[in-house]
């Protein structure tokens, strides 16, 4: 495919090509480069793709940490693992919400705290050793990441348009 062919689609195609997995695109490495050389051209597509990052970063998260949290002892998937869920979902909710407001803040800030108690129970989880190392090295690495890219997003809200 040319550029020139690809600058035709419209915009959507290019984001599911930036958001969608790799395993679900047969040939992803050469079009995702090209489809990310087009829509990432000026600083506002960057800052909306970042947007949409947040949302998809916490999904895939939420998918993770819902099949650790499955796992726990039956004396704890009622408590720690409930309120581990319950965390991220709110913050998937909060940031997708946020997303099609004018004033995000208040969101944003929701998010920001639901990600805080998020942190404090799965290091909680950690050290109760329902979580091993290895998980809670990755788990602690996803939380960090959305509480960096949260906080870009909470930083220039207003140069993320309402959708």
């Amino acid at each position: 495919m040319s550029v020139s062919v690809l600058r035709a689609l419209p915009v959507i195609v290019f984001e599911t090509l930036l958001l969608c997995p790799s395993e679900t695109l047969k040939r992803p490495a050469p079009l995702r480069a090209l489809a990310s050389k087009i829509f990432l051209k000026n600083e506002s597509n960057v800052m909306a793709n970042s947007e949409f990052l947040v949302i998809k970063r916490g999904y895939d998260f939420s998918k993770w940490l819902l099949q650790h949290t499955g796992k726990f002892p039956k004396s704890y998937r009622f408590s720690i693992a409930s309120k581990l869920e319950n965390n991220i979902l709110d913050f998937i909710e909060l940031t997708t919400v946020a997303n099609m407001r004018k004033d995000k803040i208040p969101l944003l800030n929701q998010a920001d705290e639901k990600l805080a108690r998020l942190r404090l129970l799965f290091r909680l989880s950690y050290e109760m050793r329902l979580v091993n190392l290895k998980s809670y090295e990755h788990g602690s690495k996803q939380i960090n990441e959305l509480g960096r890219l949260l906080g870009g997003w909470i930083k220039k809200p207003s140069a993320i348009p309402a959708r």
